[in-house]
């Protein structure tokens, strides 16, 4: 199939809010999502607000080999469900329910007339070392998928979060020899437009009323030591996840608006002055590279459930570069 001459028709599963298709956006490839799925009924609802009625929700464990068959995409991309893999979560594995549906995937691959030539997961660092992800090789390998994984952080892009994740490309072209420090020397090579690493100002909200973002008092006197807090001037903050703002340690950075030089010294002195938010939804979406023009406030959905759909949401920037690889790097050797 001749890139450039015709689209590439793509199957998104656990499509999410639209992260994958941003990217794919970005990537600069001409493209067709010809069905997006996901369980989820408020992301679906905030895709097709952003896309069109592309989203269905459907239970991939329902799919057929026959029904994915019928889609005849050339590119998958998926994120599964992350939780049965996270270090603060029960690490349950194959035994994880949430695991079923991607397990259901890889067993009905096999039976596909015609399997994609082209496919993209992600998912969270500590993954590539569970059971799931060795039946995933497995069975890439046995359909006669070229197959390369490896961990990436947003800040190989000089992006100020560190969301790493494991990523896995998979295509039919065996004639093509290609690893991830070949894409960190090609399509990771210019950073952020070669700017050096960002400071998180540069992501941040100017324009609205912030009262509502900063943390109780009793939060910060029970809680206050297990924060992450950053400063506007910070290169790096944690990695968001669907608990902000819910959850204390673990689960994404906050920031301080006072003009304290020392937070740990200010923090024993007076932790209140520190005046501390949590980041706004707005602004975990730029860091995650969804454009301004993806809108949720239209659609009357809360900051408490943006914060669980991006948590559980892909970097686009990072996931552009890798789309972009995948798709146009046919150099062998």
């Amino acid at each position: 199939m001749e890139k450039g001459t015709q689209f590439i028709r793509v199957l998104e599963l656990y499509s999410g809010i639209g992260g994958m298709h941003y990217a794919l956006k970005a990537s600069n490839i001409s493209f067709e999502v010809v069905c997006a799925i996901d369980i989820n009924p408020l992301a679906n609802t905030l895709y097709n607000h952003n896309f069109g009625n592309r989203a269905k929700h459907i239970d991939i464990t329902k799919l057929d080999a026959a029904d994915l068959d019928e889609y005849k995409c050339d590119l998958w991309t998926m994120s599964p469900s992350c939780q049965p893999f996270t270090r603060i979560g029960k690490q349950q594995d194959v035994q994880d329910p949430r695991s079923h549906a991607f397990l259901h995937l890889l067993n009905e691959l096999p039976k596909l007339s015609s399997p994609p030539e082209y496919i993209l997961i992600e998912n969270v660092q500590g993954f590539e070392h569970s059971l799931t992800a060795h039946s995933c090789r497995e069975v890439l390998k046995r359909v006669g998928y070229n197959f390369i994984e490896g961990i990436v952080t947003p800040k190989e892009l000089n992006i100020p979060n560190s969301r790493c994740r494991w990523y896995g490309l998979a295509r039919k072209d065996s004639s093509v020899s290609w690893n991830f420090d070949d894409i960190r020397k090609t399509s990771f090579k210019d950073g952020y437009k070669n700017e050096g690493l960002k400071c998180l100002n540069d992501f941040l909200e100017n324009q609205v009323s912030l009262e509502s973002y900063f943390l109780a008092d009793k939060l910060m006197f029970r809680y206050g030591h297990q924060l992450d807090i950053v400063k506007p001037t910070s290169t790096n903050c944690c990695c968001f996840t669907r608990g902000y703002a819910q959850l204390v340690q673990g689960s994404g950075s906050v920031i301080q608006t006072s003009d304290h030089e020392n937070i740990a010294d200010q923090f024993e002195k007076d932790r209140m002055s520190l005046r501390l938010r949590y980041f706004t939804a707005r602004e975990i979406a730029r860091i995650m590279g969804f454009p301004e023009s993806f809108q949720w406030k239209e659609l009357g959905i809360s900051e408490k459930s943006m914060y669980r759909l991006l948590g559980n949401s892909i970097n686009v920037n990072v996931v552009s570069r890798l789309l972009s690889y995948l798709l146009n790097n046919h150099t062998s050797g």
